[in-house]
């Protein structure tokens, strides 16, 4: 998880330990949020904590949504290595989720909802350690953050079914134009304000700088982007009424 990524290269793959310099989470103005246990008790909270993941009591249930939640807690309040525990508690908690198949939180950017509001995730530590260590508080934070995820893969997928019905669209107007310029289009509709280069064309679809370049230019020769220099790059953009353009039948048809 840390591998190549911390400030002090040793620190990856090893529980912290007495020999560290204590670590305390702070808030964007550096205030103390949460104050983890000391490094002599991390080895024996990771065991219990080992032990919480794979006992499952048959007299107990926790919902294993809730129960990914605490797990997540239990990692990033322990705060066990010097750097990376967030990362490591969030990967912690995707893959209680799949190992219960809850197949859809592998397309469900928790994380990014998470880190959007950072402040809260850790303050809802902080409300948990002054209250006796109820994770009620992170608990709800995390469903929030769930909740959030799901409304952005939501608007993901109506976008792509959006975009994909656009490309049907244009492909019954404008057959000659293939599915990479109608991918294009259906992006530029979207983000009329969208810069498009050949290089970049060229990368997304997979093909030579010479097929891009010919795709770039013809939807240039229709009217539908315009086409700038700057220093030896070409520009291209969407044309300032391409809505309407696309919304009318072609010329000749």
């Amino acid at each position: 998880m840390t591998e190549n990524t911390l400030d002090v290269p040793s620190w990856a793959g090893r529980f912290r330990t007495p020999e560290d310099e204590e670590i305390h989470v702070f808030d964007s103005d550096g205030q103390i949020l949460h104050v983890p246990p000391k490094a002599a008790d991390v080895l024996t909270s990771m065991e219990n904590l080992c032990n919480y993941i794979n006992g499952d009591k048959e007299d107990e249930f926790v919902n294993p949504i809730i129960k990914g939640i605490l797990i997540h807690f239990w990692l990033a309040y322990v705060h066990p290595f010097m750097d990376g525990n967030g990362r490591t508690a969030r990967a912690l908690f995707y893959w209680y989720m799949l190992k219960h198949n809850y197949w859809l939180f592998e397309y469900l950017s928790v994380s990014t909802a998470i880190l959007s509001a950072r402040a809260q995730y850790y303050r809802a530590f902080l409300y948990s350690e002054m209250d006796d260590n109820d994770a009620t508080y992170f608990i709800v934070y995390n469903l929030k953050a769930i909740h959030k995820a799901l409304e952005m893969l939501t608007a993901y997928i109506e976008r792509k079914q959006k975009e994909k019905r656009n490309t049907y669209r244009f492909a019954e107007k404008y057959p000659a134009l293939n599915l990479r310029q109608r991918a294009l289009l259906a992006s530029a509709l979207e983000k009329p304000q969208e810069i498009y280069t050949i290089e970049t064309h060229a990368n997304v679809h997979g093909v030579t700088y010479q097929t891009a370049r010919t795709d770039l230019l013809a939807l240039k020769e229709m009217g539908l982007l315009e086409m700038r220099k700057e220093g030896k790059k070409f520009i291209f953009t969407p044309v300032a009424d391409i809505a309407l353009k696309l919304g009318s039948r072609p010329s000749g048809s």
